[in-house]
């Protein structure tokens, strides 16, 4: 286990635990538990170094889920779910991907749902759409939502059938959070869940080369995250996270 992200943990433990019933009540990750959060970097697990990441391997990323799940479901979910953003990043040009991972601090969302629609604007995209259950979307300083593209008020094809999605990238103040998520098992609220709905944005489009870095995040391919990754955060929903009882 990387020393200095297993140390974070065991600090931010106990935290976490005393922080139970102000998450529960408000529905939201206490304000000191989020706080903790962007300072550790826990959230940017899945980032290169040369972003200000962490950088894990995957053994030891897993190991963390299931810490933070066994002390507190929302927040082991919302560590979890900054990794698919961070793994898109590497498909930016350079420098967009400097600028939306320059804070060492923030927090990201995503939703893979094909609800929203980029119309294609010469070199940029008007977006519209609303995406059910964003996890983190209200914490989140970027949210990475899939669209399908439009041109000429039709969704482009890529074959038949097949028309063409990206993920766009909007910034929290340029969408409207709706609280819509109220489930059990875990505190539910915008922190965990919610609706985004972006007025007309225009987004230039910034998809670039992958990444050239080398590293163990890298290596780890977009597609790998959620089998794992739901994996250990379910041995420690289950109480056998190994730090808390």
């Amino acid at each position: 286990m990387t020393g200095g992200a297993q140390a974070a943990v065991l600090e931010l433990l106990p935290l976490i635990i005393s922080s139970r019933d102000e998450t529960e009540s408000q529905r939201r990750l206490a304000a000191r538990v989020v706080e903790v959060l962007r300072a550790s970097r826990l959230c940017r697990i899945a980032l290169p170094a040369e972003l200000g990441g962490l950088e894990l391997p995957p053994a030891d990323a897993l190991t963390i889920y299931e810490q933070l799940a066994a002390a507190e479901a929302s927040v082991g979910w919302i560590v979890w779910n900054n990794v698919l953003p961070s793994f898109f990043g590497r498909f930016f040009a350079p420098k967009v991907r400097a600028e939306v991972f320059s804070d060492p601090q923030s927090l990201y969302a995503s939703s893979t749902r094909p609800s929203g629609r980029a119309a294609v604007e010469g070199s940029s995209f008007r977006v519209n759409g609303r995406w059910s259950l964003v996890s983190g979307c209200e914490l989140a300083d970027w949210l990475a939502l899939r669209c399908v593209i439009e041109e000429n008020g039709q969704p482009r094809m890529l074959a038949p059938n097949v028309p063409e999605v990206r993920m766009v990238w909007l910034k929290r103040a340029d969408v409207e959070i709706l609280d819509t998520w109220y489930t059990g098992g875990r505190p539910a609220g915008p922190d965990t869940g919610g609706d985004p709905i972006p007025p007309d944005v225009g987004w230039p489009d910034v998809g670039g080369p992958a990444g050239s870095e080398t590293g163990v995040v890298a290596a780890a391919p977009c597609a790998w995250f959620p089998g794992p990754d739901t994996g250990a955060y379910g041995m420690g929903l289950a109480g056998r996270g190994g730090l808390v009882t």
